[in-house]
């Protein structure tokens, strides 16, 4: 992401310029790329922080934010799972060839280790998460579909209105035991 596209998002995200920013990191690693910018309720996801003029460190979660995202290598991975290899790209001018291999081998290996434990990991969650709902569905909840910073997530209704994460959303809309029914997921078996 250029600097031009990053102040884009932003003014789009907060056209005042007033809002106060939370680097959002979704991973483990520090590392990563610029995902996305999106302005959200102060409450959202977790409270922010912010230095006022005195130099304190404030913690609130009054008002709006936004969020920088940032997409942590691991998570590329998830995001680009069936075709991650393809998408992977070199280009080192500071080693030699053999150096640069060595590089570039050592990533993939780190990625695929990162994918066969996310596979193994997820399916595990999947499931549970899915029997989860399923139970909370026949107990009288509900699941909306909500869009929230360009993404599909559902909001269930228990009684308090939760967001869902995204990943577990993508799960219950794909797995086949919930349809759609107008804005609202219903069980299906």
């Amino acid at each position: 992401m250029t600097t031009s596209e990053l102040i884009k998002q932003l003014q789009e995200a907060d056209p005042e310029g007033n809002t106060h920013i939370r680097i959002a990191r979704f991973g483990e690693d520090d590392s990563g790329i610029p995902d996305y910018v999106c302005k959200l309720p102060g409450y959202w996801d977790g409270t922010y922080a912010y230095e006022d003029e005195d130099k304190n460190l404030v913690f609130t979660s009054a008002d709006s934010k936004v969020d920088i995202n940032i997409l942590c290598y691991d998570n590329w991975v998830v995001r680009h799972l069936d075709d991650w290899e393809s998408k992977l790209k070199f280009n080192y001018t500071f080693l030699d060839k053999e150096g640069n291999k060595q590089r570039a081998d050592s990533i993939i290996k780190s990625f695929k280790e990162h994918e066969y434990e996310y596979r193994r990991i997820d399916k595990q969650v999947s499931d549970e998460h899915i029997l989860k709902m399923i139970r909370k569905l026949k107990d009288g909840c509900t699941l909306q579909e909500k869009e929230k910073c360009g993404y599909k997530v559902l909001e269930l209704d228990d009684g308090k209105k939760s967001m869902i994460g995204n990943g577990y959303s993508h799960v219950i809309m794909t797995c086949g035991l919930f349809k759609r029914v107008g804005s609202y997921w219903v069980v299906d078996i």
